[in-house]
Formats: structure tokens, sequence, C-alpha cells
């Protein structure tokens, strides 16, 4: 009898050992898991922009947003490129701009931002596949890309937030067709190409560390002026993301009827387009064959004049 006392006396003893085991914060092996956990480190991301794009144009209503742009995606990505933390905010989202409640381990990361004008509030911000690959959905290139690729260093804290500041560069350019003279009857549509001969696209993909697209496409963009026949001096403007700056491309603008048939067309070779900036073509497009005047004018509202 005594002896089986004994054995359940052990078997409890080491029952009780065991349970109580178990690690606590401050014990000298912590489980790996933990350690890491313990090691995070609070980060904020602060984005800005190197151009007001309500400045491109003194036409463009007082009193817009600092920037066109709709949508913004964040992606932060380790020292093998894998991505450990992705957001997306719109415009209208308090406190857009700024990512917080964002905690990563001490180490080296790629910190990749890319904000650009969507069709409707509803579309997707930029899908940020790596570093070096933002992928755009849709046809139709509005006035507003910008991107920001930055290396960071967290470092190990007592818990304080640190703070990365980033500022996302104007990605694309511009074309401003201005007209002098005015639109006729019978125009129902003006359609403007820029890069004109090259293929359309449905999705854009480009390289937010240098601002380039990956390919060599065209784009395009179309009026409905029945209302504003008559009018002078009407403008129009389209943006392009090409696969090198600067670049030579040709732009064509045409005036349409409701179904579509070709009245008036017009085309530019040679026109040299950079990032950021917006070159202005003054022109004839119904009547006289008068050269083009051309202009650049950065987005900062710096202008040069070509004789």
């Amino acid at each position: 009898m005594k002896s089986i006392v004994f054995f359940c006396y052990v078997m409890l003893t080491v029952f009780l050992t065991v349970s109580c085991s178990k690690w606590t914060p401050g014990a000298d092996e912590a489980p790996a898991e933990a350690e890491e956990q313990l090691q995070l480190v609070p980060v904020e991301v602060r984005t800005t922009y190197s151009v007001d794009e309500h400045e491109w144009s003194s036409a463009r209503a007082v009193g817009v947003s600092k920037t066109d742009a709709t949508r913004i995606a964040l992606s932060v990505f380790d020292a093998s490129n894998e991505s450990v933390y992705t957001a997306t905010q719109r415009a209208a989202d308090e406190g857009s701009g700024t990512f917080s409640h964002i905690r990563l381990a001490p180490g080296t990361y790629t910190f990749v931002a890319v904000a650009h004008r969507t069709p409707t509030i509803e579309s997707a911000a930029a899908n940020i596949t790596s570093p070096t690959v933002a992928i755009l959905q849709g046809s139709e290139l509005l006035g507003a890309v910008y991107a920001c690729t930055q290396q960071v260093t967290i470092t190990a804290s007592n818990f304080d937030t640190q703070s990365v500041d980033m500022m996302l560069q104007l990605c694309i350019a511009a074309v401003k067709i201005h007209l002098k003279d005015a639109l006729p009857v019978g125009v129902q549509k003006i359609t403007m190409t820029v890069n004109t001969g090259q293929p359309g696209f449905t999705s854009l993909t480009f390289n937010p560390a240098t601002a380039l697209c990956t390919d060599n496409v065209s784009f395009t963009r179309t009026w409905d002026v029945s209302q504003h026949i008559g009018t002078s001096n009407a403008n129009f403007i389209a943006y392009a993301h090409l696969n090198a700056y600067p670049k030579t491309v040709t732009v064509s603008i045409s005036a349409l009827r409701a179904d579509d048939e070709e009245l008036f067309t017009r085309t530019f070779s040679n026109i040299e387009l950079k990032q950021s900036v917006e070159t202005n073509i003054y022109t004839h497009l119904f009547t006289g064959d008068a050269a083009p005047e051309l202009t650049f004018e950065e987005w900062s509202k710096e202008t040069v004049t070509i004789d």
C-alpha cells in the first residue's frame, strides 16, 4: 500500500514540475516566436507629392485636393523581396496618405507607394507585386500617376514609433493641344492619341523605382464636344506613361461625326515628351495649314518657349 502511495506522489510531482515549466516573459530562454513578437517595431508612413497637380494648369478649379490621385497603395518588402505588408486607401478616407499600425521586425525593407487617379471611386488601387512592378487597371490613363521606392532600415526600439516619409514623384508626361479655330457644325467628338501607331492597353505595368512603363503603348482620350459647337480656343489634354524619358513620339488629333466618321485630322511627328512636363501644341485643325507652335511647361509652372 505504501509503495502505491509513494508512486502516486512521485507522478504528481513530475506532473506539477512539467506544468509549471511553461515560458513566461523575462525567462532566460524565450521561444523564438515570442522573442520575434517582442521585437516588432511600430512604423508610420507619411506620403507627400513632388508636384501639386492643381497647379499644372491655371484653368483647374481653386481648392481641389493636394493631388488629383484618388487611390494610393503601399507595399513593404523584406530583404528577400517578399511582401510583408500591403494596404490601400482612397483619397476621401480620413487620414489618407498616412499609414499607421504597421509593425515590422528590425531589418532592411523596401517601401513602395503608388498613387493614381482612377475613373471611379470604386476603382482598384495599384497592385504592387514587387519593388519593381506595379500594375494599374483600365484602358485610359488619367492625369495622375505618382510613385516612390525607398529602402528603410528598421531598428529595434523601446516601442517608439519609427516614421518613414515618402515623397512620390510624378511618373507621366502630358500633351495639351490648343485649337486656334472654332469647332464647326457636324463635329460630335474629338479624339487625341499620344504615341500614335503603338497598341493600346487594358492594364499598365510600370517600374515604381524608375517611373518607366514596361511596354511601348499608345494613349487615347475622346471627348464629346457636341454642346460646344462654335467654341474657339478649345484645348484638349492627354497623358502618357512612357517606357523611356525623354521620348520622341507622334501625336494625333481628329474630329469625328457621331458615327465616328473622321472629318478632320492632324498628326504631329517628332514631339519630344519628358517626365512631369506638359507639352503644349497651338494649331489649327479645321482651317489653315500654319505650322504648330510648341511650348514646354513643367508642372511646377516653369515655362520654356521653343521658336
